[in-house]
Order: C-alpha cells, then structure tokens, then sequence
C-alpha cells in the first residue's frame, strides 16, 4: 500500500490503482479478525482524486464496513470524510451532511483535530451552499478555532475569507473588513 501511495503521489494513478486492487484482493484472503492492523488501502481516497464519484463511493464504503469495529477510529474518520465528499460531488446532501456528522463525533472522541478542522469547513461549505449562513458562519468558525489551535495560518485565511464572503453577502461590511483583514 506505501508502493502504491508513491506512485500516486508520483502521478501513476493507473499503477497506483493495480497495486491498491491487488492489496486489497490479499487482504481478503486474510481471516477478518486479523485484518484490523490493513487500514491503509486509499483505493477510494484515490478515485475521489481523480473524480471518479461511482468507484470511489464503492471502495469508501466498503472502509467505512471494515472500519467500524476497529479501535483506532482514525481510519473510518478518514474514510467517513471522503465519502462526504464524494456525496458533495453527486449532489447528495443529507448522506453528506449525515457522514460529516459522524466524521466529526469521531474527530472529537479520537481527538484527531487535522481532520475534525478539515469536516468543520466541508460542513461549513454544506451549509454556505445551502444558503444557511449562520450554520455556515458556526462551522466555520470552529475549523478557524482548530486552526489557531494546530498553528494552520493557511488554513486560517481560507476560512476567514469564507466567512468575510458571507459578512460581505449579508451587507455587513464591518464584520467582513474584519474578517478579509
């Protein structure tokens, strides 16, 4: 799975994609009870990359299956929140929303911050396409909280640009000075 990982970061989707199958197919031969220690097969991260909506949801779901009963929750975290994603790319709100949720109940048990920061935003930008504002505004701010916290500069700015972009919709110019400063 590493391999496969470095020939992705390389650019080698299609090889990438062979060795994850290929990982994936020997996993299975593995008895279920000792599997729990393979929690790094991206086969669905990667087609979420590369938008391919239909596999990735496949293989996500699947992780999502696996993981469940692991204790390190980490993974299903991960897995919960490309999913959310791949729901977001096919339009599907309330299976979006509902694994963010759950993304973010994990995120706070297994005080995994990098990601619960990253599931306030896409919650964040759930709602802001919604039009719902001030659950945009919230979520938001929480991802801007975690991001003071974890030292994320970048991520800071991004956030605080899409809450000054919702003051400045709503006509408070104050609040979006404040914010785009």
């Amino acid at each position: 799975n590493d391999l496969a990982e470095l020939e992705f970061v390389l650019g080698h989707s299609a090889e990438a994609i062979q060795i994850f199958k290929q990982t994936r197919e020997v996993a299975r031969q593995i008895p279920k009870d000792k599997r729990a220690v393979l929690t790094n097969n991206d086969l669905g991260h990667v087609f979420l990359s590369l938008k391919k909506y239909n596999e990735s949801s496949q293989y996500l779901k699947e992780d999502i299956e696996e993981f469940e009963h692991l204790k390190n929750r980490e993974p299903l975290a991960r897995a919960l929140y490309s999913f959310a994603q791949v729901m977001e790319a096919e339009n599907n709100l309330e299976r979006e929303a509902a694994a963010y949720e759950e993304c973010v109940r994990i995120c706070k048990e297994g005080h995994f911050y990098p990601l619960l920061m990253r599931t306030y935003n896409g919650l964040g930008s759930l709602y802001l396409n919604q039009k719902k504002n001030k659950e945009a505004l919230t979520n938001y701010q929480r991802a801007i909280d975690l991001s003071v916290r974890l030292k994320e500069n970048t991520s800071k700015a991004a956030l605080l640009f899409n809450q000054a972009c919702i003051h400045r919709e709503e006509h408070n110019i104050a609040l979006a000075t404040r914010r785009y400063l």
